[in-house]
């Protein structure tokens, strides 16, 4: 019976597995709960800060992150993730500012400016249609 049913079914491999992203590529990930995640190299592209201050575009058409101390009025601290090679930015404040729910899940591809982070959010993969 198992034969015959290989025989009837045309099974093919699967290939939808996410594959890993490049680590080179800087990337901001905004996370459940408004927390703001950073892979190493946004981190490294920002140079590897104790915090980072928000900077938005008042249209709403992107933000930026430049590099501060924690000592700075408004600035917020990033956190290296356990056992991983990323970091974590507690902005719920910020993602609330940016209209982004609680349930919010996007992969953000950021520009390196100087030593700023900027992501439009007008290109593709940033826009409302990124969110997962």
């Amino acid at each position: 019976m198992g034969q015959t049913l290989l025989d009837e079914l045309e099974l093919e491999d699967f290939d939808g597995r996410r594959r890993r992203s490049d680590l080179n590529v800087p990337r901001v990930t905004v996370q459940r709960k408004g927390n703001l995640g950073l892979n190493y190299a946004a981190f490294k592209a920002l140079g590897e800060p104790e915090a980072v201050i928000f900077q938005i575009d008042k249209q709403g058409r992107g933000f930026a992150m430049r590099p501060a101390t924690q000592s700075e009025k408004t600035a917020y601290p990033i956190r290296r993730q356990n056992a991983a090679h990323s970091y974590v930015i507690g902005g719920r404040s910020f993602s609330r500012a940016m209209g982004w729910g609680d349930d919010t899940f996007r992969e953000l591809l950021p520009r390196i400016v100087g030593n700023r982070l900027i992501v439009d959010l007008r290109e593709t993969g940033n826009s409302d249609g990124a969110e997962k």
